[in-house]
């Protein structure tokens, strides 16, 4: 046990030859008031020292003796201890019941088997349209990222579907003829997820302006799949569309204050019969990933989701950017919807899907006022 911060602690020890300083006048009572606070550093010290060297059991006889001590010489003087001396004193006749707590100095060990997943339930958000649509927080402490190179594409690269399978329809070149291994690094990171209400999804999915928005996104994807000849190819759905979309705005929130760049950052998005969430994580081969900055914006996800938001309402491209049709085959840009290097784009590294699949209108009203978004302004 360390002996308290303040006035008594070693923080405010007097430096040596300050009397010298002094006017004679005051120098003799300021020695001598000097020479009183050392001596009482000196008996809390021993008095600590003591203490932490004794059996727990032993601790809490002290502390309730030292209580009783403290309360009878405010007694003797004819008054009632003073209220934040009254509370310390409940205090430690608390942890005096609880040794193992008392050898921690209030604070619980932490287990070998403690989880490393720790769901938040989220707070009262900031915002109306973020009410009943957010599910929980899960804030992953430790995460451990192993990446394997399996072969080299052209053209077009492997990318995972929805479910986290990799999809045949780009055939690679392998490594070598008959590979029995494969090169892999080991990344260990942080991250923090979301969980949103498979209810608020299905009541978006039944809106007529949202079903027309799908039809148009349908339409640009079947003649991106035609053009590339991908005969198996399949539409993710409007939820992975606007989970999506949601991930990029907020990495970019997020990176502002969370102490990692964007391209430092990558997603993770889930949309399938489980559930519907957002993974946003970082991972690098030493310790620099797991220095708590994603999860401290799990603790204030309400103000980033509605930061993200705010950067989803206006792009700097607008009206061109909002205005943008999917089955346009003049430019040619059949996977994006309302979006943009002005928006939606972010490093492709942090993508899961090469930016694309993207679209802001499903996410948030934009100048185009199609009526598709999930967070509908109060």
């Amino acid at each position: 046990m360390e002996p308290p911060a303040g006035p008594l602690g070693q923080q405010r020890l007097l430096r040596p030859g300050h009397a010298r300083h002094l006017p004679a006048r005051g120098r003799r009572g300021r020695a001598q008031g000097r020479r009183r606070i050392v001596g009482r550093r000196a008996r809390l010290r021993r008095r600590y020292r003591r203490a932490d060297q004794a059996p727990p059991q032993e601790q809490a006889e002290g502390l309730e003796q030292a209580r009783r001590i403290e309360r009878r010489r405010h007694l003797g003087r004819g008054r009632a201890p003073p209220p934040r001396l009254r509370a310390r004193q409940e205090d430690q006749g608390r942890r005096a019941r609880d040794p193992a707590r008392l050898r921690t100095r209030g604070r619980p060990r932490r287990g070998a088997g403690q989880r490393l997943l720790r769901p938040r339930p989220p707070a009262r958000p900031a915002r109306a349209g973020l009410r009943g649509r957010l599910d929980r927080v899960v804030l992953v402490h430790k995460l451990r990222e192993v990446v394997a190179q399996i072969g080299f594409t052209r053209f077009e690269a492997v990318m995972p579907d929805i479910d986290g399978e990799l999809t045949l329809d780009v055939r690679p070149a392998a490594l070598s003829r008959e590979p029995t291994w494969v090169p892999a690094v080991e990344n260990r990171g942080e991250g923090v997820f979301l969980g949103f209400s498979n209810d608020a999804i299905a009541a978006w999915l039944r809106r007529d302006r949202v079903q027309a928005r799908g039809d148009q996104l349908l339409k640009g994807f079947d003649a991106w799949a035609g053009a590339r000849r991908l005969d198996n190819a399949k539409f993710p759905g409007l939820p992975y569309l606007m989970l999506h979309s949601l991930a990029h705005l907020l990495i970019q929130a997020v990176a502002l204050e969370c102490g990692y760049a964007a391209t430092a950052i990558s997603e993770r998005v889930y949309a399938g019969a489980a559930g519907h969430g957002i993974l946003l994580y970082t991972g690098t081969p030493g310790s620099e990933g797991t220095l708590g900055g994603l999860v401290a914006v799990g603790k204030r996800i309400e103000h980033y989701l509605a930061t993200a938001l705010e950067l989803g309402r206006l792009c700097s491209n607008d009206p061109i950017c909002a205005q943008h049709r999917p089955d346009d085959r003049h430019e040619e840009r059949f996977l994006h919807g309302a979006a943009c290097h002005g928006c939606l784009l972010i490093a492709e590294p942090s993508c899961e899907r090469r930016n694309e699949l993207l679209d802001r209108a499903l996410v948030v009203a934009t100048v185009d006022e199609l009526g598709a978004e999930f967070f509908v302004d109060p």
